[in-house]
Order: C-alpha cells, then sequence, then structure tokens
C-alpha cells in the first residue's frame, strides 16, 4: 500500500490516502444532505436510495480509512505530520481532533439506537416522528463531524504541512 503515501491529487501537501479519506468523507456528507433535502421536500423515494447511498459511501470509507491509515492520521503521521507551532497543535489541532473522534463515537452510538429501532419502536409508536427526530440529530452530527474532519485536513495538509504530508 505504499501507493498511498505518494502525493495527493487535490492539490494540497497531502497524500494519497489523505485525499481518498477527503474525498470520501465530502462525497457521503454530500449524500446525506441531499438526502435530508430530499425529506424536507417529502420525496420519500430519493430520500432512502441517497441516505442508502450516503451509509454504503461512509461503510466504505470507514473500512478504507481504518485499514490504510492505522486507525487515524496520527497514527501515520504523529507530530512530524503538523507543521504548525507547538502551541497550536496542542490547543487547536489535538482539541479539534478529539472532538472529532467523540462526535465519531456518538454517531457509532447513534447507529447502534437504529439498529436496535424494533426495541424504540415499542417505547416510541409514532415512526414517522421518531426517525424524523433521530435523522435531524444524526444529520446534525454528520455536519459536525464533516467540519471538524476538514479542519483537520485543512490544518494538515494546507496551513500547515509537516515533514510528512
Amino acid at each position: 500500500m505504499d501507493w498511498l503515501k505518494d502525493p495527493g491529487f487535490l492539490g494540497t501537501h497531502a497524500t494519497i490516502g489523505a485525499d481518498l479519506s477527503q474525498f470520501m468523507a465530502t462525497l457521503f456528507t454530500g449524500l446525506f444532505i441531499l438526502g435530508w433535502i430530499q425529506a424536507k421536500q417529502r420525496k420519500a423515494d430519493a430520500h432512502h436510495w441517497l441516505m442508502l447511498g450516503g451509509m454504503i459511501s461512509m461503510l466504505s470509507f470507514f473500512i478504507a480509512y481504518y485499514l490504510f491509515r492505522q486507525l487515524g492520521v496520527l497514527a501515520v503521521e504523529g507530530k512530524e505530520g503538523f507543521g504548525g507551532s507547538q502551541a497550536l497543535y496542542d490547543y487547536v489541532f489535538i482539541p479539534v481532533l478529539t472532538l472529532h473522534i467523540m462526535y465519531l463515537g456518538l454517531l457509532l452510538l447513534v447507529g447502534i439506537v437504529l439498529a436496535v429501532e424494533i426495541t424504540i419502536q415499542r417505547i416510541w409508536p409514532d415512526g414517522g416522528r421518531r426517525h424524523r427526530a433521530l435523522g435531524r440529530f444524526t444529520m446534525v452530527i454528520y455536519c459536525i463531524l464533516f467540519a471538524t474532519g476538514t479542519f483537520t485536513y485543512t490544518m494538515l495538509y494546507i496551513l500547515y504541512p509537516g515533514k510528512i504530508g
């Protein structure tokens, strides 16, 4: 998998692996946002297909990211991958990355809740209302994850490229 460490295609200091990660995150977030818009317009069929496509893209992203990046950007690049000051690394980059990871954990928790939706149906029998409430909450989490992930990518590969990127 050495080709993933070659220079990326987005014109930054990133590797192909980092650029693919950013591209896939943009793809699944875009599909989720389009699906959300379709739901707001009461276009259920388009909403369902876009959300399914987003989920497949997201699952592909997570599998590829964790297989090829060995559980995250710092596992591959460490502090050397960040070219900014130590204070910026300690007080901006690491807190944003930590927030990103915490929201990812929250999203996984929401996924577990959705996986046991049959149990939830007994507690909250109005399926449409439940789906809208959980969907609204989950969409906010996706958008925060995308923003923090993009912020991390921007700091690592555009604003403060390090020795490795």
